[in-house]
């Protein structure tokens, strides 16, 4: 799936880093941080944790402006693919983790130069807020009018009210016909999918469904294989490749920034509400990782910053263009203390985009993690555990702003991002023991949300079936 051995190798790097920073950390959940412990430790540092926090913060955003003007995996096959979530975390499309071209309008009239767009457009209204419940539609299933048709029949028997299709799927793949030159160029738009994009998105906002376009973004073997310069390559010079021999864009390089954005907004232009980058990060494994790529970081930024950096320009254009941004990360990253390598710090990452997906699925916790023996066996407590940290996260941010106003005299009105997990509809036959994940596990996972006092959410399915009611 997304990720089968993921999280318990990230799960070492979550202890070394609290065990660094000195964290208090129960024994009941190894290298994770509670709320409580959160709470305690912000009690700790007091105002000097605070203020430094913002300090540090600004010292990012003040560096950043000065360049913001620059996851069973399953075969490829035309109904299903291998992906983002299943790489160890998601499946869908293969993999898991979208006519007029929409342009930033900036005060020097800037024209980026992979849409070919010539003249700029003024900001467009962004579409009412929806509590989304939604599903997985990969690219081959949008496209394929029955098995969508299944899916729209789903929607309107249930409260479901969102659908998440791919616009560039795990193999870098644009799923419709492209009007930006560099898609064409590349021949990333050959063969795809869906035939219509603007009359699928038009069908499904006619059934009162929420369309948010999900991008896997940094994980582009098609860009990297096709735009060798732009690709993470090894200190050899030649072309990086992950464990599973898929090629990475290189995250630094603000030109594949740009062309993911190019992307982005032209979908918005057919009708999308909504932006998810997926893959939004570097490769796990990081240790060895960064031994072997030479990464093209003239900024100097760790990866968090760099991370952060490019949401937060992705946000700002997308949002002008009239949709939302939402980013997908490791569920770990609710708990965790550090970027676990990845460049994924819930903090920065809540206040760089409109929502924030965790993708809390169980099997992909490691035994031991949140005192759970076995957490695939127990859907309720292991979201309850991850959205009780989510918010903890969350709540961080909005004592920070607080003791800004009220102690430094500084203005504070940061916007944190709505949670809106990814939820598992599939069943981790790999894991022993495991259990079988239908209508009963999710409503088990939803009720953790609720109980969290959380209503949004995401189901993911690698074969885009599901067991709702």
């Amino acid at each position: 799936m997304r990720r089968q051995t993921v999280y318990p190798i990230l799960a070492l790097c979550i202890a070394s880093s609290v065990a660094l920073s000195g964290c208090n950390i129960p024994s009941h959940i190894p290298g994770l941080s509670s709320k409580s412990n959160a709470k305690a430790e912000s009690h700790q540092h007091g105002r000097q944790t605070a203020k430094g926090k913002r300090t540090a913060a600004r010292s990012s955003q003040t560096k950043g402006a000065a360049t913001a003007d620059k996851q069973d995996s399953h075969a490829k096959n035309k109904s299903i693919h291998k992906n983002k979530h299943g790489d160890s975390l998601h499946v869908g499309e293969g993999i898991h983790e979208t006519e007029s071209y929409n342009v930033k309008a900036t005060a020097n009239d800037e024209v980026s130069p992979l849409s070919g767009e010539t003249t700029p457009r003024p900001h467009q209204k962004l579409p009412k807020r929806v509590k989304a419940k939604g599903i997985y539609v990969s690219g081959w299933v949008a496209g394929n009018e029955e098995m969508l048709e299944k899916l729209i029949r789903l929607a309107d028997r249930t409260d479901l009210n969102a659908f998440v299709i791919d616009v560039k799927n795990d193999f870098g793949n644009v799923t419709y016909q492209s009007n930006i030159p560099l898609v064409k160029q590349l021949r990333a738009d050959a063969d795809p999918p869906i035939h219509d994009i603007s009359a699928l998105l038009q069908k499904l906002k006619s059934k009162n469904i929420y369309t948010i376009g999900r991008i896997v973004t940094f994980k582009d073997p098609h860009l990297s294989r096709h735009q060798q310069q732009w690709a993470m390559r090894t200190k050899s010079g030649k072309l990086w490749r992950d464990s599973g021999k898929k090629s990475w864009a290189d995250p630094y390089r603000e030109e594949v920034w740009q062309y993911n954005i190019d992307i982005a907004k032209e979908a918005v232009a057919h009708g999308f509400d909504e932006i998810q980058f997926d893959y939004v990060r570097f490769p796990d494994n990081a240790n060895k990782v960064d031994r072997e790529v030479a990464y093209a970081n003239e900024q100097q930024w760790t990866k968090a910053e760099n991370v952060s950096q490019f949401l937060q320009k992705a946000r700002k254009e997308i949002n002008e263009a009239g949709a939302y941004v939402s980013a997908d990360v490791f569920g770990l990253v609710t708990s965790a203390a550090d970027d676990m390598g990845i460049g994924q710090i819930w903090g920065q990452i809540a206040q760089a985009v409109d929502y924030i997906s965790p993708m809390t699925y169980p099997s992909h916790y490691s035994s031991g993690l949140y005192g759970i023996s076995n957490p695939d066996l127990n859907p309720y407590q292991v979201i309850r555990q991850a959205m009780i940290d989510a918010k903890s996260k969350n709540e961080e941010i909005h004592e920070e702003d607080a003791y800004a106003v009220a102690v430094l005299d500084e203005q504070a009105n940061r916007r944190v991002a709505a949670i809106r997990p990814w939820l598992q509809n599939f069943t981790a036959t790999w894991i022993k023991p495991h259990r079988r994940y239908g209508t009963a596990e999710v409503k088990e996972q939803i009720r953790a949300l609720k109980d969290e006092g959380i209503e949004e959410f995401l189901l993911w399915s690698p074969n885009c079936r599901y067991t709702y009611e």
